[in-house]
């Protein structure tokens, strides 16, 4: 999967529609804006917004960081944020090593049949869905979907990637994003433009340095039940907006 003339592209910026499913959208559905960076070889940046707020993610080497509205609510990668894992980390050892901390072993390799299409399945025997897996097709190499089984506090994520462009160098990224959780759809990204550079600086290392973000941004605690007011109003204002959020990102 990882090609040497891919090295050639230093960073990517992508705008995404990504479109929301579930009863917390009008209509079934919402769709927003994403801006998504990568500055290769470990540094990933998105945001979106939706009327009730404002969503971060970012990726610095091994640390991760997930704010709304300037609170931190997560320093961890929950099984949606690993959709990008597969095109961020491009040497063979890198992405192994991501491969292995989403609890995906590449050790085990099978064939599967994805739509008609055969596959390489990373981490299981074709057709387990026990264990958490990846699926590239036999012969272009691209991914096809990454799956993760439920588990206690987690439901079944399967990600499936489509209708792939060619966004110069011989890089081809999906048009087409589907996250499905436990077997509904729950989100959709599509590539709408993009944009590579050569350079090394083409973004600044500040919108990734997850070390600064945690002494800018506050962590999101509950204030205790003798909490004043204003505590109390903050609490359901950010609710608020992680609630807008959750479907999408939980």
């Amino acid at each position: 999967m990882p090609h040497q003339k891919h090295r050639l592209i230093r960073a990517l910026a992508l705008t995404l529609e990504t479109t929301f499913h579930g009863e917390a959208w009008p209509e079934g559905e919402m769709s927003f804006t994403e801006n998504v960076c990568f500055r290769y070889p470990d540094r990933f940046y998105s945001v979106i917004e939706v009327p009730s707020g404002r969503k971060i993610y970012a990726v610095q080497a091994e640390k991760t960081l997930t704010a709304v509205d300037n609170k931190i609510i997560s320093m961890a990668e929950s099984h949606t944020d690993r959709y990008k894992d597969l095109f961020l980390y491009r040497s063979p050892e890198s992405l192994v090593d991501a491969l292995l901390r989403a609890g995906i072993d590449t050790a085990i390799v099978s064939f599967g049949r994805l739509e008609g299409r055969i596959a390489y399945v990373i981490g299981a025997v074709y057709p387990d869905e026990s264990l958490p897996q990846v699926w590239v097709d036999k012969d272009t190499f691209r991914p096809l979907r990454i799956l993760f089984p439920a588990s206690e506090g987690s439901e079944k994520t399967d990600i499936r990637y489509e209708q792939y462009f060619n966004i110069g160098h011989r890089m081809w990224y999906p048009g087409l994003i589907i996250f499905y959780s436990n077997d509904k759809i729950i989100k959709e990204q599509r590539l709408r433009t993009h944009e590579s550079s050569s350079k090394d600086d083409a973004f600044p290392e500040y919108l990734f340095d997850i070390d600064k973000m945690q002494k800018t941004y506050r962590f999101f605690v509950e204030p205790d039940e003798k909490g004043d007011a204003s505590s109390r109003s903050e609490l359901d204002q950010v609710k608020k907006s992680i609630d807008d959020f959750q479907k999408a990102f939980e």
